[in-house]
């Protein structure tokens, strides 16, 4: 097979086969590629028999640039492909390596990965060059999360060698001050890792959204019309009010939650009727909505369940 030598047995087993068989039964049988028979058929000597090759027929072009800057790389992100690190010796190294050394850089990869990288490969289509993140090595990033340098790189190993890895999180996640850069963040990580769009893998939110669809559906929302109709398009405010044989609908659309709460705070809303959630807890900056609760004037809680 490609990459084996060939012995003078399956020679021998190959030409007895030969005999009654076509040439690429013959090679099945006897455990050898098309090509090598092809070979075998055309020079009747045994692989003993054949002067010693050197398989070596050029240098290593990577040689000057292997220990210097392509194990450095793959240290700092030991995930980045092949075509990835090319593009960045090219942008390093102008009109000195083209193309060709591809299977070469592959080949030196597999062999790097195998005694220093990750229990697999993962590759992910890489459209910037490597070392953005370079600066927050483990030990800084312990400094700014306040968790263990040991503990981060132990739980990278966990997440970025597991079969598959699927990240479970909650609304708090989703409703912080920083809710848009916490999911990206987690998005992010998924794509790096490869862990995304297979079975068991990916970033999965546990939150209510069939409710919430449910609610912009049906128009339960101050800033949406129903069917996801636009408030402010007039053709749309028709519409609606035609299905739902009103004369018609304000133009300006009402507070969103945080406005609501903001202008709770504020005064100008004097009352709040909360059914079947907690603001206090999925709400963003809660000191807030602690305080906009404590100065409205009348608070109405609903919800399934007394013990709730």
């Amino acid at each position: 097979m490609p990459g084996k030598k060939i012995t003078d047995h399956q020679v021998h087993k190959y030409k007895q086969h030969r005999n009654t068989l076509t040439q690429v039964a013959a090679a099945a049988r006897a455990g050898i590629s098309e090509r090598s028979a092809r070979r075998i058929d055309d020079n009747d000597a045994l692989p003993s028999q054949r002067p010693s090759r050197s398989w070596r027929t050029r240098e290593d072009p990577l040689t000057e640039v292997w220990d210097a800057e392509v194990v450095p790389l793959l240290r700092t992100d030991a995930l980045l492909n092949a075509v990835t690190l090319l593009e960045e010796l090219q942008r390093r190294h102008p009109g000195e390596y083209d193309t060709s050394v591809l299977r070469t850089l592959q080949r030196r990869m597999r062999q790097w990965r195998a005694l220093h990288g990750a229990e697999r490969d993962v590759y992910f289509a890489q459209e910037h060059p490597p070392g953005r993140l370079a600066d927050y090595t483990p030990g800084t990033v312990a400094g700014i999360c306040g968790v263990s340098a040991d503990d981060i790189v132990k739980a990278a190993r966990w997440f970025g060698g597991a079969r598959a890895a699927l990240s479970l999180y909650c609304q708090g996640l989703n409703q912080s001050i920083h809710g848009t850069e916490k999911n990206a963040a987690l998005i992010n990580l998924h794509l790096a890792t490869g862990h995304i769009g297979r079975a068991g893998a990916g970033p999965f939110s546990l939150t209510g959204q069939p409710n919430a669809m449910g609610g912009r559906e049906v128009g339960g929302m101050a800033t949406l019309l129903s069917a996801h109709r636009d408030l402010s398009s007039a053709a749309d405010r028709e519409e609606i009010a035609r299905f739902w044989g009103v004369d018609g609908f304000p133009s300006t659309p009402g507070k969103t939650a945080v406005e609501m709460f903001d202008a709770v705070r504020e005064g100008s809303i004097k009352a709040i009727w909360i059914a079947c959630t907690n603001p206090v807890q999925s709400m963003p900056d809660q000191a807030r909505v602690v305080e906009a609760l404590e100065r409205a004037e009348c608070v109405i809680v609903q919800e399934a369940f007394h013990s709730t």
